[in-house]
């Protein structure tokens, strides 16, 4: 997903002054690419201060990012401390392409209960009043509200989309991939990481490499390193275990084996073979 940032910063600022809450952009790989405002509401960060409630923050989120993935539809939740927030998948040709999640509101209905969430904590008496106080100055909505909040946030997906806010570049997804592998041939590259530099989905990713190189990402790396490795053999003089590194596999009995199951031959009489017929 190709994203233009300036444009979103400022549909994010006007969302955030028309709706009073804030929302973050992820991408299909949940990967947090924006967020406004940039710093998180009081209560949030006073709950981030403790170790074991931040933990149980990124399950009520993966559940969250779970539902979506499975429905393809937004979400409204309640997360382990009782603040509602809400998901809102950017579809692409009926495929997830990144989130939109909208939050930390208490929801008035809720107040209480999320009171008594608080002071049932395993935690010090001046810790739960840190957290009532900073309930006080957290956004405040009904359910009501929170759903027409979503629905603006649909409305936004469409626009964006339209605009061109959200992208995606598929004519040069292949050649784009290609070079990520070529530039990063020293790294034990994956394809979770071609995706999130070139910003697609790994359907897409799997999709066109198929469509122009007939194999599967994962083959097509091994391939690339594999050409890198024969080149390396036959034009330098750098030892074996310098040329593995060179080509993102630092274990060299590993690479020794994978370049015999790949050529035939392992790296020392490819080299010999490769110069021979040179002379």
């Amino acid at each position: 997903m190709d994203i233009n940032l300036n444009q979103l910063k400022k549909i994010c600022i006007d969302f955030f002054r028309l709706a009073g809450t804030g929302f973050s952009l992820w991408d299909e790989n949940r990967n947090n690419i924006f967020s406004y405002p940039e710093k998180h509401v009081s209560f949030c960060k006073a709950i981030r201060d403790n170790k074991n409630l931040y933990m149980k923050c990124a399950v009520s989120d993966k559940k969250g990012l779970d539902e979506v993935d499975r429905t393809k539809k937004p979400y409204i939740y309640t997360c382990h401390m009782g603040l509602t927030e809400a998901i809102v998948p950017i579809l692409q040709d009926d495929e997830i392409a990144g989130y939109l999640m909208m939050g930390q509101i208490a929801e008035k209905e809720k107040i209480d209960e999320i009171v008594k969430i608080i002071n049932n904590l395993k935690d010090s008496s001046q810790y739960k009043q840190k957290l009532c106080k900073s309930l006080e100055e957290s956004t405040v909505y009904s359910r009501e509200k929170i759903e027409y909040c979503v629905n603006i946030l649909k409305v936004l997906i469409d626009y964006m989309n339209l605009s061109y806010v959200f992208e995606r570049n598929n004519s040069s997804v292949f050649s784009r991939a290609k070079k990520y592998v070529s530039d990063n041939i020293a790294s034990q590259v994956k394809p979770k990481d071609i995706c999130k530099s070139i910003g697609i989905s790994q359907s897409t990713l799997y999709k066109e490499i198929k469509k122009n190189a007939g194999t599967s990402p994962e083959r097509f790396i091994k391939e690339a390193k594999i050409k890198k490795a024969k080149s390396l053999l036959s034009q330098t003089s750098l030892s074996i275990s310098e040329v593995a590194e060179r080509v993102g596999i630092p274990d060299v009995n590993y690479f020794i084996r994978v370049f015999k199951s790949e050529t035939g031959l392992p790296p020392l009489k490819y080299r010999k073979k490769s110069i021979g017929e040179v002379q």
